[in-house]
């Protein structure tokens, strides 16, 4: 969708396809993708045609759109990635491991956490018991820090999407930018037209940038100063939630 909207962008403003041309893309698999999608988007368009009155280049928010783009799609798929991984992984605290020993030479400290064999019975089976062996270690496998932080540089590469797509519909208003009037008004002495749609994109766009400020170091001491990191987890993922409702309206 993105895409779309800045495709729609780029022929209202009267742009240049150069930026997206593979020629001129470096090895960024990504940006030579949203580069090629725009192209795709753009076939047919009189964009194509020589046109001597097109500026030689236009604002960085049309040019570097393949770019900016590009790195929240990345953001987006090592989020999804790394959310996977923790899902799929244990994060208890203990870990009870069964069917583990100790090594023969293993110090004191470590055979503590190993139990076994000890004689179970199993009590949705027969009444013979069974000789299990297992640990039960103490871990750190509750730290989110790795998609908290995969959370946060989301939310960071979606305020660089916003904040590009507000300079846009601000160019777009603009008649040195367009050659329209200004504003898309009729009569520039006595209408404001389009002029009042800045304040709902503006505020949209301050919200963002609000909300994709870091927050996992914002945290205190707790527990008795046992619990004293933390990641804001909850707060991360809220943050950016309001981040996708806001780029959405």
């Amino acid at each position: 969708l993105e895409t779309q909207i800045f495709a729609l962008d780029l022929e209202a403003l009267n742009g240049n396809v150069s930026p997206f041309l593979p020629a001129v893309h470096s090895d960024h698999r990504t940006q030579e993708l949203v580069a090629a999608n725009v192209l795709h988007l753009l076939r047919g368009s009189y964009l194509w045609s020589r046109d001597e009155n097109r500026p030689l280049q236009d604002p960085l928010s049309f040019r570097t759109a393949s770019h900016v783009l590009a790195v929240a799609f990345d953001e987006d798929h090592e989020l999804e990635r790394r959310l996977l991984a923790q899902i799929n992984s244990s994060d208890d605290n203990p870990a009870v491991i069964s069917g583990v020993h100790p090594d023969a030479d293993a110090p004191g400290q470590v055979n503590a956490y190993y139990v076994g064999p000890v004689a179970v019975k199993n009590p949705c089976g027969p009444e013979s018991a069974s000789q299990v062996s297992g640990a039960v270690i103490p871990t750190g496998n509750f730290e989110p820090l790795r998609w908290v932080v995969s959370l946060q540089a989301t939310g960071i590469a979606l305020s660089h999407v916003s904040r590009a797509a507000a300079e846009r519909i601000t160019r777009l208003d603009a008649p040195e930018f367009t050659k329209l009037s200004r504003f898309l008004t009729p009569d520039e002495k006595t209408t404001l037209a389009f002029s009042a749609i800045q304040k709902t994109y503006a505020a949209l766009d301050a919200e963002i940038q609000a909300l994709s400020g870091p927050v996992s170091t914002n945290t205190v001491p707790l527990a008795g100063d046992i619990e004293d990191t933390a990641t804001n987890s909850v707060l991360a993922a809220t943050h950016l939630q309001r981040i996708e409702i806001g780029r959405a309206s």
